[in-house]
């Protein structure tokens, strides 16, 4: 993996943005994270897969993946030339700004299948000169290259969003607020400092002063899935880091991350990720070697 460009922080909050170009030599398995910041991801030349809960998106040059903070992910590199541009972002980067109709965050709550995307050669062309633009200004880190990267950002959301539908939650069409995301943040929070065990719905709506009912309606709205959901899907994403930063037994990691027992935390991985944990780290070995 080849870097261009580092990391700077926003001087408002502090918190980390950061953009870079990254090269693969090798066709690689795939490999599950997550992350703090929202992600932008454009493919610029190869061939790349990448992986959520129950749908495999197939990227050709110029497409465009987006994913929110915290959700797992796989990706796939599918050829010897893969080159990519990502942008990895706090909210507060690009604060409640409104992309045509429809406030950014919304794009990034809806189920991966659902998010915007290119659709036609004109907007893929569209996209690429942009994404040109952000690769110079990683790369050049010029006075002002923050605000450059912040405004083509914003332009490249645009792109993506702007003949494109939020889909329907219930009877209302999705819609999230910078406000929405705030609110919920402190069970988000909390559910990471847990470090994979598991938190109740009652305590991560009291940390947030919601009740249960409330909370749970905005989460799914601002997030895109259900508390629960979002707990077993964090709790296995901190499995896969256990599965490769040691050699610890199946059995050990279910008592660290609390599941039921071993063939608890065996079937939720396998119907997650689709493989069983020791092939996931068999694979994740493979590439290291």
């Amino acid at each position: 993996m080849q870097m261009v460009a580092d990391v700077d922080l926003l001087p408002e909050t502090g918190e980390r943005v950061s953009a870079y170009v990254r090269s693969v030599a090798y066709p690689s398995p795939v490999i599950w994270h997550m992350h703090q910041g929202f992600e932008i991801t454009v493919l610029l030349s190869g061939h790349y897969r990448r992986h959520f809960e129950g749908i495999v998106l197939n990227l050709e040059p110029g497409d465009v993946v987006l994913s929110p903070a915290w959700e797992p992910h796989g990706g796939e590199d599918t050829a010897s030339d893969t080159l990519m541009l990502s942008v990895f972002f706090p909210p507060e980067f690009l604060g409640d700004e409104a992309l045509g109709e429809v406030l950014w965050p919304t794009f990034f709550a809806a189920a991966p299948g659902d998010r915007p995307k290119v659709t036609s050669e004109e907007m893929r062309q569209q996209v690429l000169a942009v994404v040109a633009e952000i690769r110079r200004e990683i790369e050049e880190r010029d006075q002002g290259w923050l605000t450059a990267l912040r405004l083509d950002v914003s332009r490249l959301l645009f792109i993506l969003g702007r003949k494109w539908t939020a889909p329907t939650v219930g009877r209302n069409q999705l819609h999230v607020r910078l406000s929405d995301l705030a609110r919920v943040g402190p069970a988000v929070s909390l559910v990471h400092a847990r470090g994979g065990r598991p938190i109740s719905l009652e305590e991560a709506a009291a940390a947030c002063h919601l009740s249960p009912s409330r909370f749970s309606v905005l989460f799914r709205q601002s997030m895109g899935v259900s508390f629960g959901r979002y707990v077993l899907r964090s709790r296995l994403a901190y499995a896969t880091r256990l599965l490769i930063a040691g050699d610890d037994s199946l059995d050990a990691i279910a008592e660290q991350l609390e599941f039921v027992d071993r063939s608890h935390l065996h079937h939720a991985f396998q119907k997650y990720y689709g493989c069983t944990p020791g092939d996931y780290r068999a694979r994740r070995l493979l590439l290291v070697q």
